[in-house]
């Protein structure tokens, strides 16, 4: 009984000095203006940070796990969502979305350590333009709409990708 008291002690023990490690931390630039904002533990980034522009305005935010990127992050321009999607472990990976481009409303495209891996999809509004397929950055295939797109691959179903987005 002595062993799990002091066990269960020891556990505490670790776990506050853990807590009291990580910190709520404010960067600020040479003007004094917020630039980053976040956990830090350790010394490394984790848990949920915001950057900020010269203009204090937020351009991203998103979660760090060991300093590096992980999960969901969005990036902002002029207060307006322009990308966002996953990391795994400072890599994009899965769904990746771009938002009101020159040419495009949307661009949805798959990545796999940093790389186009799979499917690279344009929208005009709510229309599918255009289709690439990528295998590790290199292009495999592009089709001009989506019906000569689905000639080459018939097992296709938007439901499959609406479902990954």
């Amino acid at each position: 009984m002595r062993i799990f008291i002091a066990l269960v002690g020891l556990f505490l023990c670790i776990g506050f000095t853990e807590i009291s490690n990580k910190e709520y931390v404010k960067q600020y630039n040479e003007n004094g203006i917020l630039i980053a904002e976040g956990w830090m533990q350790n010394n490394v980034k984790t848990e949920f940070w915001k950057f900020y522009n010269h203009k204090a305005q937020l351009i991203s935010e998103g979660h760090f796990k060991d300093d590096l990127e992980e999960g969901f992050w969005r990036y902002y321009v002029n207060n307006k969502t322009k990308e966002e999607g996953h990391f795994n472990a400072g890599q994009k990976s899965e769904w990746w979305t771009q938002y009101q481009l020159k040419d495009y409303h949307k661009i949805i495209t798959q990545f796999k350590n940093n790389k186009k891996d799979g499917y690279h999809l344009y929208y005009n509004r709510f229309s599918l333009n255009k289709v690439e397929e990528y295998s590790l950055d290199q292009l495999k295939g592009a089709w001009t709409d989506y019906s000569s797109f689905k000639k080459d691959h018939p097992d296709f179903s938007m439901s499959d990708l609406k479902a990954k987005k």
